[in-house]
C-alpha cells in the first residue's frame, strides 16, 4: 500500500484500510459462527473457499482482460491459430 499513495497521506491509507478489516471482520465472524452452529464445523470453512475459488476466478478474468493486449495473460487461451 505504501507505493500506491503519496508519502503524506500513508498513515490515513493504512487507518482507511484496517479501519475497513475492522469493520468487515464483525458480520464475517457472526456469519461463521451462524454457519457453524446450524450446519457444523466444516460450513464456514466451505463457504471460505468457495468465495476464495470465485475471487480467483474473478482475477484470473480480470488479468486476461487487462493483460490481454500485453501479452501477459495468466490463461493464454486461444481459440484461433496465431496469425
Amino acid at each position: 500500500m505504501a507505493d500506491l499513495v503519496p508519502a503524506e497521506l500513508r498513515g490515513t491509507a493504512y487507518g482507511l484500510f484496517n479501519g475497513a478489516v475492522g469493520v468487515a471482520a464483525f458480520p464475517a465472524s457472526l456469519l461463521a459462527g451462524l454457519l457453524w452452529d446450524r450446519y457444523g464445523a466444516p460450513a464456514p470453512f466451505l463457504l471460505g473457499g468457495a468465495l476464495a475459488l470465485v475471487a480467483a476466478g474473478g482475477m484470473l478474468a480480470d488479468t486476461r482482460d487487462s493483460n490481454a493486449a500485453r501479452g501477459l495473460s495468466l490463461l493464454p487461451l486461444r481459440l484461433e491459430p496465431p496469425a
